[in-house]
């Protein structure tokens, strides 16, 4: 309650409420109007969605299907921003888009109930590169600054595990970090470089969209 003349009240749930009022004049008599009004809190929808698929890659054109999932009143509108402006993209329900390339966007759904209430929620979604990989055959471990190191390249990688074996079939390097390079040496530790002759490499990779890749060859190394 008040003893404000003209209150403002902040409802904070849903329902239906009656309101009372009350007044005293100077000489304390007191007049009371019961349930004299009654307001009506509507439920205030919440905003949610999924999309499909999970991780999007740009070599399957980047298409991906949005499924509105929200929830807590009648939802009867929705506006959806797909491209990370303010430009008006689709106000069907379940919409499907497709990304011009891969990058970083932000989806903005906004909904309304049947009561005109609203709701936004704001999401980062990954459109990720396809699966790349390019790997040198040969590199000069002397110290001149220039082609010191073996290291794939690539994008689209997800997992990494990149194996240098000798000709015997001894391992030499192992690594799960995709920018971490074999400087050429047992292990990849010390100083002394391995001698001149071709090695064998084994990748295995895992892209973006769960797919496992396998790979396998040689590099020349030429101190």
């Amino acid at each position: 309650g008040t003893n404000e003349q003209n209150p403002t009240v902040c409802i904070n749930e849903a329902g239906t409420f009656s309101v009372s009022h009350s007044v005293t004049n100077s000489y304390g008599c007191t007049t009371t109007l019961n349930n004299f009004a009654v307001a009506t809190v509507y439920p205030k929808p919440a905003a949610d969605f999924n999309h499909s698929p999970i991780k999007p890659i740009i070599n399957n054109d980047a298409e991906v299907t949005f499924t509105d999932a929200s929830h807590s009143a009648n939802v009867i509108a929705w506006n959806w921003y797909f491209m990370n402006t303010a430009q008006y993209i689709s106000n069907l329900q379940n919409p499907t888009f497709q990304y011009p390339e891969a990058g970083s966007y932000v989806v903005a759904l906004v909904v309304k109930s049947d009561k005109g209430c609203l709701d936004t929620l704001l999401r980062e979604i990954v459109i990720g590169e396809d699966f790349g990989l390019y790997v040198p055959n040969a590199f000069t471990p002397n110290g001149d600054g220039l082609n010191d190191k073996f290291q794939p390249k690539g994008f689209g990688i997800e997992k990494y595990q990149m194996y240098i074996f000798d000709r015997w079939g001894e391992k030499l390097f192992y690594t799960e970090e995709f920018e971490s390079a074999w400087n050429g040496t047992y292990s990849g530790r010390g100083n002394t470089i391995c001698e001149n002759g071709v090695y064998t490499w084994m990748i295995i990779a895992v892209d973006v969209a769960g797919k496992k890749h396998e790979r396998t060859g040689h590099v020349t190394l030429l101190k």
